[in-house]
């Protein structure tokens, strides 16, 4: 009897590339997702912030199979673009790292604490941190994200043209002083965006001694509460739909990817572009964000189209 094999791609820790092995029969891996949940930046959406052709085409495969998508993005969610909601037609949303986690329309789930917020006094710290050191400061709040008109009128200039420009200004909202407006307002994450590694070094070394979740991504420092990952948010929606961790797959690229990549029982994926971190927390790396990856992912670990 002549055996039929699937393949299955998996991760070499020591080098970035894909080998093919023989593995789990089509039927099998199809039953065993039944959610995919998809990090936004430079994982679903390419360098140029849009969803590829072949990811929408995919996407849209495993939805008619069954298999239930989440965006799962450090955004605050008004800065989630229409076209993720489009292709994934979510009924859940976590968002803000994982700070926040809502329904398709941004309301709270009585089911669970839907929000984690930052005390008054860590909002106090950074903020003067923040102050103190000459740090710009992104202030996110449960659906938006603010910063100072100065900051952001600059930010429009430098990346005019670009793809940047277009989601600065749909995602951040300007305030004339952000320093005085967080003084006021509840936050769920802020970031500070420190240009120079010898800055970036600097504030995480303070921010250490806090009880507090601090991610470098970039030039951005993003803090939230301790309570706030991507992996609490999405194992909130999983005992609400009543799904085993086995059956949820996660893909991600950033350092605040790593507490989703890491959940026991998730199939998890890292992109080509992801940092090391991501790569190493991961089972498996997939191809480039701007070589459609998730749908590479999904092909191999969930759909088995060979």
């Amino acid at each position: 009897m002549v055996k039929k094999y699937y393949a299955l791609f998996i991760k070499l820790q020591e080098v970035n590339k894909f080998i093919i092995i023989p593995s789990m029969n089509k039927n099998t891996a199809k039953a065993k997702v039944k959610l995919i949940a998809l990090d936004l930046d430079d994982t679903l959406l390419n360098r140029k912030k849009e969803v590829s052709k072949k990811n929408l085409r995919i996407i849209g495969k495993a939805i008619k199979r069954g298999i239930e998508f989440v965006p799962v993005t450090g955004r605050p969610f008004y800065g989630i673009p229409k076209d993720v909601f489009l292709a994934l037609k979510p009924r859940f949303v976590v968002s803000m790292n994982g700070a926040v986690v809502s329904d398709c329309n941004g309301r709270d789930l009585p089911e669970c604490k839907s929000q984690v917020t930052l005390s008054r006094e860590d909002v106090d710290f950074v903020m003067e941190l923040s102050k103190r050191t000459q740090t710009p400061v992104e202030f996110f709040t449960e659906k938006y994200a603010y910063e100072n008109s100065q900051v952001y009128k600059q930010r429009l200039l430098k990346f005019k043209g670009t793809a940047l420009e277009n989601y600065i200004s749909s995602t951040r909202m300007e305030v004339e002083d952000i320093h005085e407006f967080a003084k006021t307002n509840n936050a769920q994450e802020i970031a500070l965006i420190a240009n120079d590694d010898e800055a970036r070094e600097k504030i995480t070394e303070e921010l250490k001694p806090r009880n507090l979740k601090v991610i470098p991504y970039g030039n951005y420092i993003e803090v939230t509460a301790i309570e706030a990952d991507k992996g609490k948010g999405l194992l909130k929606i999983a005992k609400i739909i009543g799904l085993k961790n086995e059956e949820i797959m996660v893909i991600g690229d950033s350092g605040n990817d790593i507490p989703m990549l890491t959940v026991p029982g998730f199939t998890s994926v890292a992109m080509e572009n992801a940092c090391e971190e991501a790569k190493k927390a991961a089972h498996f790396v997939t191809k480039d964000c701007d070589k459609s990856g998730v749908a590479y992912a999904i092909k191999k670990l969930a759909l088995n189209f060979f």
